[in-house]
């Protein structure tokens, strides 16, 4: 009776041992699933895996929110939609055990709705982000490798950036010297309308 009573007992532990294993992976592959959410208005959708916020900013109009989960994410290779983007954020939490929204590739903004704001809060971009047109963005509590212009006539103008870290802002000669020659015709340009017309 004993020697039964023993292996049920043996058999039980390695049943809940299995068991305990199955919970605890199914736990961590659902704690590692990257979720996009898309808020239009009063509608949700909800996005999963590395391709979610690829899929979200498809799905996505001007104006729209989108929440990214902890976990890295593939993106899309411009962004081109003037949407609030909201991440877990840029570093790890670990009172609250979230992980930081991560974009590892190359990504480059270029919104042309310059209405409405572009804002992005809580990612932590680990490679070079380029901007294109962009008028009065807001980036909160995110980390940049890397920051340069991307289209040299339509740059980004008044941007927020609150508190960010920027590893590297890199201008070019080039960049410079346009903006310098741009300032440069418009003055002469008003000079000479105002000495012709008087």
């Amino acid at each position: 009776m004993k020697a039964f009573a023993s292996k049920i007992g043996k058999a039980l532990s390695a049943a809940l041992f299995v068991l305990l294993l199955v919970v605890v992976g199914t736990t961590n592959a659902l704690a590692q699933t990257q979720v996009a959410t898309l808020q239009h208005g009063e509608d949700i959708s909800v996005f999963y895996g590395t391709n979610a916020f690829v899929d979200a900013h498809t799905a996505a109009v001007d104006g729209d929110i989108v929440t990214l989960s902890g976990g890295s994410f593939t993106t899309p290779m411009t962004i081109t939609k003037a949407i609030t983007l909201r991440g877990a954020g840029a570093l790890r939490d670990t009172v609250a055990g979230t992980n930081p929204t991560v974009f590892s590739a190359g990504i480059t903004i270029d919104v042309e709705n310059t209405t409405i704001p572009f804002q992005m809060e809580g990612i932590l971009l680990s490679n070079t982000i380029q901007f294109g047109r962009l008028n009065n963005p807001v980036f909160t509590r995110c980390n940049f490798f890397e920051l340069k212009p991307y289209n040299l006539n339509k740059p980004m103008t008044n941007a927020q950036f609150l508190n960010c870290k920027i590893s590297s802002f890199r201008f070019t000669y080039s960049y410079h010297m346009l903006h310098l020659m741009k300032y440069l015709i418009h003055s002469m340009a008003l000079f000479l309308l105002k000495n012709l017309l008087c």
